[in-house]
């Protein structure tokens, strides 16, 4: 058995670590014992989540059920995986649907906020009304290419500092190939795939045009040390784009009915720290090349 990379797992948010794994473990081994498949987690805690969207309307304290849900949903989803390898069952499709129900459950969550904020004042004067979807569609778009950024740097700590060659990044070209293989349902969600690539190359092409020069030195002695050392410090940026800062600042902000706010964190205050993380991240991946 090969040997654990020790940055194994320091990809991984701290929350996760130290609050979402460890509620979720119980759960986790419950379901194994159980013969629960990871998947059937994945779709339970999506479920919960999607309901929670329809409390997030709510501008009292009602809006708790909305927030309960939806960390109980972010521990089922930290469940799937554990699931997955405690029962050797993980597999592409269960990574796949991961994100799509994380996707679904945020939907929800941005639709049932637009609804609390239609009658909600605008900061220039009169009510959101139907500029509420305008204001939640930036947000939203703002929010995926965050947390495809994120995706993407996890990918690349497991490829280049744990040297796992499952965690090479697959081109969108590549995937759209194996959906060619795929049907049904694992079809669909790999269309979604598809797209997530495309989203995750354009953002990130001066890191993938990076990657022959890489390759190269990949298994010199010392790469692996180097890689982390220089990407701790961009990694703890990419962690803000994940979804437990979304989860935390969602919560907050409709605990005080603002949803509006929120989105303005989104468009604002969440794609300002993308920015510079990005502007990070290019200066430490001179100086891996460099060195």
């Amino acid at each position: 058995m090969p040997q654990e990379s020790p940055y194994s797992g320091q990809e991984e948010d701290r929350i996760d670590r130290w609050f979402n794994r460890k509620l979720a473990y119980p759960v986790a081994v419950v379901s194994a014992r159980l013969g629960v498949h990871p998947n059937v987690v994945s779709i339970v805690g999506m479920m919960l989540g999607v309901a929670s969207g329809w409390w997030f309307q709510f501008q009292d304290a009602t809006v708790l059920w909305g927030v309960g849900l939806l960390v109980v949903s972010t521990i089922l989803d930290n469940a799937d995986g554990m699931v997955a390898r405690m029962t050797n069952k993980s597999s592409e499709f269960g990574y796949i649907l991961d994100g799509v129900c994380d996707n679904f459950v945020f939907i929800s969550v941005y639709v049932g906020g637009i609804y609390g904020i239609w009658t909600g004042p605008m900061p220039w004067g009169g009510t959101w009304g139907a500029w509420a979807w305008v204001l939640a569609c930036a947000a939203g778009f703002s929010h995926g290419r965050q947390s495809a950024m994120l995706d993407f740097y996890k990918m690349q700590w497991r490829y280049w500092a744990c040297q796992r060659d499952g965690a090479r990044f697959k081109t969108s070209a590549e995937v759209a190939e194996r959906r060619t293989r795929a049907s049904g349902i694992a079809r669909l969600f790999m269309g979604m795939h598809v797209a997530h690539a495309r989203r995750q190359e354009s953002m990130a092409r001066r890191r993938l045009a990076l990657a022959p020069q890489m390759e190269a030195a990949r298994f010199r002695s010392g790469f692996s040390d180097r890689y982390a050392s220089l990407n701790r410090l961009p990694m703890k940026g990419w962690f803000f784009m994940g979804p437990n800062w979304h989860v935390i600042a969602v919560c907050v902000f409709a605990l005080i009915g603002r949803f509006d706010l929120y989105c303005w964190s989104q468009i604002l205050l969440f794609n300002g720290a993308l920015l510079a993380t990005f502007v990070l991240q290019r200066v430490r991946d001179r100086a891996l090349l460099a060195a």
